[in-house]
């Protein structure tokens, strides 16, 4: 059966934030094997992304997505580029600033595109 072209967007705009977090969570390793301490709020943001994209694949596998999965997605990336964003200033603060700008152009050459809009 032929997916359909809504269907592909979908599968790239999870790809596309699924490959997101795992640069966050390759930072936060790298972090910790510099002996950093990382406050305990991005760990649990980073997890609860994770478990938000373990639901929409879910729901996205079973073919039940629907307004609500939506808005899933849009919560998804917004927490994402919450965390992103608060981890930059941290690592810029605790490390410096060319090691949170490589961080920052390794991460925004992963764009997260949903419905022709783009969040880098």
């Amino acid at each position: 059966m032929e997916k359909s072209v809504y269907s592909m967007s979908l599968q790239k705009l999870i790809g596309s934030i699924e490959n997101r977090w795992r640069l966050l969570v390759d930072l936060i390793v790298d972090l910790r094997e510099r002996n950093i301490h990382i406050p305990e709020k991005f760990i649990t943001s980073v997890t609860c992304c994770r478990s938000l994209i373990n639901s929409f694949k879910y729901s996205f596998n079973k073919g039940s997505y629907n307004a609500q999965y939506s808005t899933l997605l849009s919560q998804t990336i917004k927490e994402l580029l919450e965390v992103e964003s608060g981890l930059i200033v941290f690592v810029a603060n605790v490390v410096g600033e060319d090691y949170a700008l490589e961080w920052s152009k390794k991460l925004n050459g992963v764009p997260l595109i949903q419905g022709g809009v783009v969040f880098e």
